[in-house]
């Protein structure tokens, strides 16, 4: 697979990632070099036509979520 990554002013970041085939296959969001923001997964059918996308949002609530469930 190979990753373009491109990297603005203020350190934010999007990675591509694309298939053997040059697809998009995954796009990610970096506030910096190290903190993902968000996520995008494309699907594809036997056709090539992208079929789906998978968005992933991350904040500090999904992070701690799980945390503050445990304490109650």
């Amino acid at each position: 697979m190979r990753r373009e990554t491109e990297t603005f002013d203020d350190g934010a970041q999007t990675v591509r990632v694309f298939d053997a085939n040059n697809r998009v296959v995954r796009i990610e969001t970096y506030a910096s070099a190290d903190v993902l923001k968000a996520a995008i997964d494309y699907l594809y059918d036997e056709a090539d036509n992208n079929i789906e996308r998978v968005v992933y949002s991350l904040s500090l609530i999904h992070i701690s979520e799980p945390t503050r469930q445990a304490e109650i």
